[in-house]
């Protein structure tokens, strides 16, 4: 008898589950019926950098097991809009088609790919807002930038350093970036 009684109970909770879930049977609200808002919703408000940072996301993940592709795109992110690169690159045409957006968030994050090389250059593991505080004093000094662009291992390069007295004084001065990049005194 207990089995029974138990297969009676749940066959009602299953029934009365399905009744709910049947269109038409709980009633419904029209829109006429639901109260006005003085202003929109937050989320009307259009906000693109969690989609930018999402696209950049995952083309982080697709240079992660593409360097190569990675070391092209540094040095000319126009290349993600040239036919015949992309022609040459399967791998980056497929990325691109599924992620038509990426070039645009490229074009509002410009330094991202060098920051990207920075990151791995530090001598220690640094945060992306750390590599950012770079962007300050590369907008003063451009040519420095397209020398890091094509070379991101000169960052921790004595020599480079020494023969640019303001990027190393621009280091020294952020002690994050002073243990991600200037060179180890060696005891």
């Amino acid at each position: 008898m207990p089995i029974l009684a138990t297969f009676r109970r749940n066959f009602a909770r299953l029934a009365l589950f399905a009744l709910c879930f049947t269109p038409g049977f709980l009633p419904r609200i029209e829109a006429s019926d639901a109260p006005h808002p003085a202003s929109p919703p937050p989320a009307a408000v259009t906000d693109q950098r969690p989609a930018t940072y999402e696209l950049l996301r995952e083309l982080d993940r697709f240079c992660d097991h593409h360097p190569l592709t990675e070391n092209d795109l540094r040095v000319r992110p126009s290349l993600l809009e040239n036919a015949a690169y992309l022609g040459k690159n399967p791998a980056l045409r497929q990325f691109v088609a599924v992620n038509p957006d990426v070039g645009t968030a490229l074009k509002n994050t410009p330094r991202h790919f060098l920051h990207r090389a920075l990151l791995r250059e530090a001598n220690v593991p640094l945060k992306w807002s750390e590599v950012a505080q770079l962007d300050a004093f590369l907008n003063q000094n451009p040519a420095i930038e397209q020398q890091l662009v094509r070379n991101p291992a000169l960052i921790r390069a004595s020599q480079f350093l020494e023969a640019r007295p303001r990027l190393r004084e621009f280091l020294e001065q952020n002690a994050a970036l002073a243990r991600g990049f200037l060179p180890v005194a060696s005891s």
